[in-house]
């Protein structure tokens, strides 16, 4: 198979008003999407589109009719990019025990065999709003002009630096976030790649589970000691606007 799993370390660094870091381990599955119904037939615990331990579901993913692999070609062109002739994979955490929690989702789109292409869909935890980013290679590292809010304790006027390696047996994905020209905040999946075989599905089965609900506690136990920090706290641009618009 294509596809394989990846593990590694998820590390958070905030430089400014006060320091703050945190990291923890994380398990993905790096799915070539044409090899999902062969990677569910491996394990009983694993179903497409319906419920189990493990699920995978398209509404998880770039809303629209679609199949998902031609959803992702849709945007990427919708959003400016070119066709590209290659294979389509997703790096995601999948649904466990019915809980999807995916901060950010990353596509990976080749052309002629070389990383063309990375639509990177960022999820808004408490607002549960979507939000695409296309970047292109190959070395992914142009500055992105933040448009969409994702965290309370981080401004709008912001600017992303994206450093993404190939995805070969390790892999790394960081996101650089600086403010006015100054280092604001940082976060970084550094991660070993691992082949799909029956033991390996096993025991990314049970870790799985056990992280069902890591992300979704770590962000609001991170969100209260920056609270206790007494971080600025920047509200939703939308709902300043609609109380504007009331009053």
């Amino acid at each position: 198979m294509k596809s394989c799993f990846y593990s590694g370390q998820i590390f958070h660094k905030r430089f400014q008003p006060k320091a703050h870091s945190f990291q923890y381990e994380m398990d993905y599955l790096f799915l070539s999407l044409p090899e999902l119904d062969e990677l569910c037939g491996l394990s009983k615990w694993w179903s497409k589109d319906s419920s189990n331990l493990i699920s995978f579901r398209r509404q998880d993913y770039l809303p629209g009719d679609l199949p998902l692999d031609q959803q992702v070609k849709s945007s990427v062109t919708q959003l400016g990019g070119s066709q590209y002739n290659g294979d389509t994979f997703l790096l995601t955490t999948p649904r466990r025990l019915g809980h999807c929690m995916n901060p950010i989702t990353l596509f990976y789109c080749f052309h002629d065999e070389q990383l063309r292409y990375v639509l990177a869909e960022v999820h808004n935890t408490p607002w549960d709003e979507r939000h695409l980013y296309l970047l292109e290679g190959p070395d992914f590292r142009a500055p992105t002009l933040k448009d969409f809010h994702v965290s309370p304790f981080m401004p709008m006027e912001t600017t992303y630096k994206w450093n993404i390696s190939d995805p070969k047996e390790t892999h790394k994905v960081a996101i650089h976030v600086s403010h006015e020209s100054a280092d604001l905040f940082t976060a970084s999946m550094d991660l070993m790649r691992q082949p799909i075989n029956a033991q390996t599905m096993s025991a990314h089965t049970k870790r799985q589970l056990r992280q069902s609900f890591r992300t979704l506690t770590a962000i609001y136990i991170q969100a209260l000691k920056l609270w206790l920090k007494r971080t600025p706290f920047f509200r939703h641009p939308e709902k300043i606007k609609l109380q504007e618009t009331n009053s």
